[in-house]
């Protein structure tokens, strides 16, 4: 078969196979099995399941169910809570006070669990309710939550970055510190946005009444709340960056310290312990699938040449690296509206970081940026996942008001891309400081 045939099939399928409902990880294993036995042979069913093993058998991996484990044991931990307590009060009785505590505590939650999805549950039911008994408009109330909690596949430990640096033969701890300036930019752009927004229209983001308001007194009290949520941010990335451990032995240090946070907020329960496991078991094997599918369809896009087709096409246009590089972002930025980050790491990686490394761009910055642009996508309509989870959080909330809310939170993202790819040694300089990198 031509391998220009091959390519529109094996292609086509997928997209069929996506449009008519077919979990991405059954899309990508049924795709490539049948093309393997077409193409290739029943030798090829061989080679795809040896690739795998050595794939998903690698150390790295093992850093995903870890802090997958830390994530759900502090999700029951309480210390989500405690965070939007304290920066309730510190920050509440400012314009915007509330949507800027949401963001700071999602920051915070990115830096300690590695997942999105976190700091949307937790803040859409602590926070959201909050903003709309102070009065703040709903936009703002709706559209903070779920981009805030993107910042947790972009801001170290990341489950992202992980399989990103694995399928990219990478330093994953390299990766990780790449992403901790491009995260707490987006994280202050989103910030400056909200105090500017409340203040040139005073009645979109109230500040609580003057006599509602904490004391220093109580203020400064509730810092003690900081203190074991920053030693377990120290704990996981200060021996990343220190080269004392790898990111699978940070992963088990986060791990023990989550439980130790749980029973230090007198949560540690068996009961607790059983929903955490059962959680990050069903996360894991969600995630594993789908990094099983993408090895598999990799696999035979190599195998088939259909992969050099796909790379000479994209890589023989007459650009330069600076718009070849857009290229690939606006690629994936299109991508993130219709389907799942993952996905889009398993299809396009194994095409484009080649084509990134013959142009001479830095990987652990390619990866970085890849991983933004993938990011987006979780608050962008009409298939965000993070503006799924608010919904399902806030059932009486129309989706549309939703989309609507994430369209200016989207536009300051796609300005931190931006900004990133002009000034690339905000995501260089840190790994390039890194001992033992």
């Amino acid at each position: 078969m031509p391998v220009g045939l091959a390519a529109g099939l094996i292609m086509g399928s997928l997209v069929l196979a996506l449009a008519l409902g077919i979990p991405v990880a059954f899309s990508l294993i049924g795709v490539a099995l049948i093309f393997a036995l077409v193409l290739l042979g029943t030798s090829g069913l061989f080679m795809l399941i040896t690739a795998t093993w050595h794939q998903i058998s690698s150390e790295v991996m093992l850093a995903i169910p870890l802090f997958v484990l830390m994530a759900t044991i502090l999700e029951f931990s309480g210390i989500g809570k405690g965070l939007f307590n304290a920066a309730y009060k510190w920050f509440g009785g400012l314009r915007g006070g509330l949507a800027i505590a949401v963001v700071l505590v999602c920051t915070l939650l990115a830096a300690i669990t590695g997942l999105g999805a976190t700091g949307v549950v937790i803040m859409g039911v602590l926070g959201l309710p909050e903003m709309y008994k102070r009065g703040y408009d709903k936009n703002l109330a709706l559209g903070c939550i779920p981009a805030a909690g993107s910042l947790g596949p972009i801001i170290p430990p990341s489950v992202y970055m992980v399989i990103l640096a694995v399928m990219a033969e990478q330093s994953v701890g390299r990766v990780f510190m790449g992403g901790v300036f491009p995260g707490l930019l987006i994280a202050a752009l989103f910030c400056i946005y909200i105090a500017i927004r409340s203040t040139v229209q005073p009645g979109y983001a109230p500040g609580i009444p003057r006599d509602e308001r904490a004391s220093w007194k109580e203020k400064l009290v509730l810092l003690k709340g900081l203190v074991l949520p920053i030693l377990l941010i120290l704990a996981v990335l200060g021996t990343i960056y220190g080269g004392i451990a790898t990111p699978t032995e940070a992963a088990s240090i986060g791990a023990a310290g989550a439980l130790l946070v749980s029973i230090v907020h007198r949560q540690f329960s068996w009961q607790n312990i059983v929903k955490a496991v059962s959680s990050s078991l069903l996360l894991t094997s969600l995630i594993m699938w789908i990094a099983i599918g993408g090895v598999f369809f990799a696999g035979v896009l190599r195998a088939s040449g259909v992969a050099n087709v796909i790379h000479d096409s994209i890589a023989g246009l007459p650009l330069s690296a600076s718009a070849m590089l857009a290229l690939m972002l606006v690629i994936a930025l299109a991508l993130g509206c219709f389907i799942d980050g993952l996905a889009i790491i398993m299809i396009s990686i194994p095409i484009f970081v080649p084509i990134a490394q013959g142009l001479g761009i830095n990987p652990v910055f390619f990866v970085v940026v890849y991983t933004i642009a993938i990011v987006i996508g979780l608050i962008t309509p009409p298939f965000g996942m993070n503006l799924f989870y608010l919904k399902g959080i806030a059932p009486d909330e129309k989706i549309g008001d939703i989309y609507r809310a994430s369209v200016p939170f989207c536009i300051l993202m796609i300005a931190a891309l931006f900004i990133i790819v002009a000034f690339p040694e905000i995501v260089t300089w840190l790994p390039d400081m890194m001992i033992g990198k």
